[in-house]
């Protein structure tokens, strides 16, 4: 038994709150690998998973495990929460059997899976002053924890974790713990009988000493991984980067902000044409480099038909002046997260929940800002496979700005990490449909990085802060991914 602290802090041990918070400090191809699971290798990994937001999952279906993500927490609503009007709460957490919301469940294989996960986290301190304590396995990159998932119809497919007494480790900061299965035990957990899952939950809960605990100073909702987590993404890149890395620049230092500047050098009636755009085209005055607050070509749905209409970048956002507490002027928010699609207290699931308010962001290239602070320049990437692409985006009506739209990002492909550690959404061209018609969980699905060997990157010496016009690559330029 491991324990680094920074501070020593070990919270009192009458104070039991369940943990809600773990990460997965690997990619979705190591998850893969680990499990021997197809599917969506490339979907995006969150940096973290809370209740209600997204999570990596596998299951079993015909004798073959899956990889795929869900939202962790099955949908809970009382008779009091109905007459409110409120939405659905989460539960996250398994720790009853014979509850009635787990019982049907629990007698069938079908609805088990594995959930994979590096660290898990429980609260510590005195209330208001919370910080994260971490635990992993020692000797297990990649854990597994005992879960359960369904499609619900309120939420789609949602999964839940198993929990059991917890290890003299964790117990000074919770009295329960996920149920960690061992390799040579997944298949017995998919496909074993209710004996098992009973078994599972109240054998002797594992060694302490066979666990890493790390105490930190991060405050509850800071957000920061456990330190351990941070060299294993590192080494993780690097070994996936070393065969096929973009050379990096000795200036490089990435932009903390993320796609702020994009290109769209075709005509509308270009534009119409690739996308199935029904004619007659309305005539358009938007710029070919697009900013922030600028208008930009979009398509979307309209009464069962494509159409191409000119909207304002970024999705109005409202603040108060600190000097004087007044409103500010209301400022473009041009990037959607993918981690926070599914967030009912974000500014996106309303629009990503509703296809009819999903749309496509046609472009040519877009733009990153690399070099030092104050020197920095821009960094064309096009995609060479489709001169003409589509990123995933969202609108909705403002009463700013009227029709305003934005981009879903990921996190960046392996070869793009020198110069950002973010990525556009980009669609493949038989994957527009979907994104314009399918339930929400499905659209998820293609929430994940484009492969970087369809990517060129074009260093320039254009000022970053120059809005004048530019060069950005043309399709016949050569890779550097």
């Amino acid at each position: 038994m491991r324990n680094k602290s920074k501070n020593g802090r070990r919270s009192s041990p009458e104070r039991r709150e369940m943990s809600r918070l773990y990460t997965l400090a690997a990619t979705a191809s190591d998850v893969a690998d680990h499990f021997g699971a197809g599917g969506f290798t490339d979907i995006a990994v969150p940096s973290e998973t809370i209740e209600a937001l997204p999570g990596l999952v596998v299951h079993a279906t015909n004798g073959r495990r899956h990889l795929r993500q869900m939202l962790w927490g099955f949908p809970r609503l009382t008779r009091e929460m109905r007459l409110r009007g409120d939405p659905p709460g989460r539960i996250g957490l398994v720790a009853d059997l014979t509850n009635p919301m787990w019982e049907g469940l629990v007698v069938e294989p079908r609805y088990r899976c594995l959930i994979p996960l590096t660290h898990f986290a429980n609260p510590n301190g005195s209330p208001g002053e919370k910080t994260r304590s971490w635990f992993s396995a020692e000797g297990q990159p990649i854990m597994a924890w005992a879960g359960f998932a369904k499609n619900t119809p309120e939420l789609g497919p949602v999964y839940a974790g198993m929990t059991m007494d917890a290890n003299e480790l964790v117990h000074p900061t919770n009295d329960r713990m996920p149920v960690l299965l061992m390799p040579h035990e997944y298949e017995r957990w998919l496909h074993g009988s209710i004996k098992d899952v009973i078994g599972f939950q109240f054998r002797p809960p594992p060694p302490a000493e066979n666990f890493v605990a790390e105490h930190t100073d991060d405050l509850w909702r800071s957000g920061k991984l456990p330190p351990s987590a941070r060299p294993q993404q590192a080494l993780l890149k690097q070994s996936a980067v070393s065969a096929h890395a973009l050379p990096s620049r000795p200036d490089a230092d990435r932009l903390t902000s993320m796609c702020n500047l994009y290109t769209e050098r075709k005509s509308a009636a270009e534009v119409a044409a690739h996308f199935g755009v029904d004619l007659p085209v309305p005539a358009f005055n938007s710029a070919e480099d697009v900013y922030p607050g600028y208008s930009g070509m979009v398509v979307r749905e309209e009464q069962g038909k494509r159409v191409l209409r000119s909207m304002t970048w970024g999705f109005p956002r409202h603040s108060k002046s600190k000097k004087t507490g007044l409103p500010n002027k209301p400022s473009p928010t041009n990037n959607a997260r993918d981690d926070q699609l599914f967030n009912p207290y974000g500014m996106w699931s309303q629009w990503f929940a509703q296809s009819a308010h999903r749309c496509l962001i046609p472009f040519t290239a877009f733009a990153e800002a690399v070099g030092e602070k104050g020197a920095m320049t821009k960094t064309w990437i096009s995609v060479t496979d489709q001169p003409l692409a589509a990123w995933a985006g969202l609108w909705r009506p403002t009463d700013e700005w009227g029709d305003a739209y934005t981009g879903v990002m990921v996190d960046a492909t392996e070869e793009l990490l020198d110069i950002h550690d973010r990525m556009p959404v980009i669609l493949r061209p038989e994957d527009h449909e979907t994104w314009l018609h399918a339930p929400a969980d499905e659209a998820f699905g293609l929430v994940r990085k484009y492969p970087g060997d369809r990517l060129v990157a074009e260093y320039s010496n254009d000022p970053w802060n120059n809005r004048g016009r530019t060069s950005p690559p043309l399709p016949d330029m050569p890779t550097l991914l």
